[in-house]
Order: structure tokens, then C-alpha cells, then sequence
């Protein structure tokens, strides 16, 4: 290769290096997306009953955390749930 390539070569890949740095020292944007929690529950069948008192229960749960501002997050800021 040439020098003139050489250089312009590591100057870019000098770039996308600081630039990957610089990024990844940024706060996440994606920090007030709100925490997704999952559980398995029947509400079909058998256990259907069962299942959708479950399900109320947990919506109540979840009412109830967000009216107080949210479960605590990663960074110390509320998030809803």
C-alpha cells in the first residue's frame, strides 16, 4: 500500500474507534423504556380460573407500583412497569 492509503486508512479506523468510545459512554436512550416482566399463567382450560385472579392480581400489582412512580431503575430513576 501507499503511505497516502496507510494513513488515511488509520485515520479512519482511528475514528470509528474514538467514535465506538464516545458512544458507549453515552447514557442509554432506552433507559425510560418500561421494565417488561413476564410469568407463565393458564387463562384457558382447567385452570382458567385460577390463571385470571392471577392476572387481576398482577395488573392490580402493577396499578399499584406505578402510582407510586415506578420500580426503582438501573440508574436510580423510577420506570413503570
Amino acid at each position: 500500500m501507499r503511505i497516502r492509503t496507510k494513513r488515511w486508512l488509520s485515520v479512519v479506523v482511528g475514528l470509528v474507534f474514538a467514535l465506538g468510545v464516545v458512544l458507549s459512554a453515552l447514557p442509554v436512550a432506552a433507559a425510560k423504556k418500561p421494565v417488561v416482566i413476564g410469568t407463565a399463567i393458564s387463562l384457558t382450560g382447567k385452570r382458567a380460573k385460577s390463571g385470571l385472579l392471577t392476572l387481576r392480581g398482577y395488573k392490580m400489582w402493577q396499578k399499584d407500583i406505578n402510582a407510586k412512580g415506578g420500580a426503582p431503575g438501573p440508574q436510580g430513576g423510577d420506570q413503570d412497569l
